[in-house]
């Protein structure tokens, strides 16, 4: 089985030493998943606009220009932060357990960004600033051109920020890749730094993502695994926490958060199908109906309080 053998790759490479270097060249040089298609560069300023059109549209409305927001788990290209540059946000905080980032690809995208201006406005609705100009050399040009200032390792339940600092605070398929007990903790921190009307929004994907490129699994195999097994088979490289629909919606109100907006990408009849057919083992089939187990994307926005 193909998704077997990644995960096998992965977690062999996460074990070792310098296992983030190991992975960014086994990516670039031999998977040839980076720098990312056309396709995938679509799909990531798309997702960065919808999470600053939420932010407008359910924000404590402070302009883009002059709001604090944090992103954390934004991967090795910037281009979800990138994109909110380019839309007019000037005060960015963007944290990483683990340095991603790499200059090479952040030039890369800025290069196909400049020569895709009329795409970029088309996928985001809106004017974009340009991002003609020099080669990034450093995290300090990435803050002084772009506004983006850059932490790794900081963990996201420990930033240190001051309270009431951060007027929004996005991901996007970052969630399900963290921890179960460390979650609670991160949505602690995030109500502490939040201003009062601000808004946290995360897009969550609770799909097994080894079926993206093994189409002979279905996108809820890991679901008919023990605890135990799935320990031994998670890449720490790929960790995948498996955690279903209700779960995401209490760690966001047992925070302290009220939910203003979500939006559920629901299973196809089709897969619906596959679902029956799977060996769901029962630490999932005797919790969650068949809508919360089989739920694919959640995508939620949520205010903390004013008082």
């Amino acid at each position: 089985m193909k998704w077997l053998l990644k995960a096998f790759i992965q977690r062999s490479i996460g074990l070792l030493p310098a296992s983030e270097r190991i992975n960014y060249f086994f990516q670039h040089q031999v998977a040839k998943n980076l720098p990312v298609s056309d396709e995938t560069l679509d799909e990531k300023i798309a997702l960065a606009a919808r999470r600053i059109d939420l932010f407008l549209k359910f924000g404590n409305g402070v302009p883009l220009g002059k709001a604090h927001i944090m992103e954390f788990g934004a991967g090795w290209d910037m281009l979800g932060p990138l994109t909110m540059y380019a839309l007019g946000v000037k005060q960015q905080l963007v944290l990483d357990i683990t340095p991603h980032l790499r200059f090479e690809l952040i030039n890369n995208a800025l290069e196909r960004l400049a020569k895709r201006t009329a795409r970029f406005e088309e996928l985001t609705g809106r004017e974009a600033l340009s991002f003609e100009g020099p080669a990034v050399k450093s995290k300090d040009d990435l803050l002084q051109r772009f506004g983006i200032d850059y932490r790794a390792p900081l963990d996201a339940a420990k930033t240190g920020f001051a309270e009431v600092s951060i007027d929004f605070i996005s991901t996007n398929s970052t969630l399900e890749h963290i921890s179960a007990p460390e979650l609670p903790q991160i949505m602690a921190e995030s109500f502490r730094i939040l201003t009062p009307g601000g808004v946290i929004c995360h897009f969550v994907d609770m799909k097994d993502h080894y079926s993206y490129f093994d189409t002979n699994i279905s996108k809820y195999n890991f679901l008919k695994f023990t605890q135990f097994i799935w320990k031994i088979v998670n890449s720490p490289l790929q960790y995948q926490n498996r955690l279903r629909l209700p779960q995401y919606r209490s760690l966001v109100t047992d925070a302290g958060f009220e939910i203003l907006y979500e939006e559920i990408d629901k299973a196809t009849d089709r897969e619906l199908y596959d679902l029956s057919l799977l060996d769901v083992h029962p630490d999932f089939k005797e919790h969650f109906g068949e809508a919360d187990l089989s739920a694919q994307i959640y995508r939620v926005v949520a205010r903390k309080p004013l008082r």
